[in-house]
């Protein structure tokens, strides 16, 4: 609970008390685990990530593989990409 004081001219400060529920989207990745098999030196292996969204709020995920230590990792968006309002799989 915050409380907002709202300065009136001429008259006293009237505090505007602000309370507020947060509630996140319950988004988790589908998959348990992923199992790349055996890749040699310069080979790709694709796999597929699906983002599910348990609630009813709109979610928005962002995928950063900028890092140094994962330099060898990209996205590769499909053609065939599936969205619908709850689940999105790269």
């Amino acid at each position: 609970m915050k409380t907002l004081d709202i300065l009136v001219r001429g008259g006293e400060k009237i505090p505007l008390v602000i309370k507020a529920n947060v509630v996140i989207p319950d988004v988790y990745i589908v998959q348990n685990d992923f199992k790349f098999g055996t890749i040699s030196f310069n080979e790709k292996s694709v796999l597929n990530l699906t983002f599910k969204n348990r609630s009813k709020l709109s979610a928005r995920i962002i995928v950063n593989f900028t890092y140094s230590n994962l330099r060898d990792f990209k996205v590769i968006i499909s053609i065939n990409i599936n969205i619908d309002s709850s689940c999105f799989t790269l």
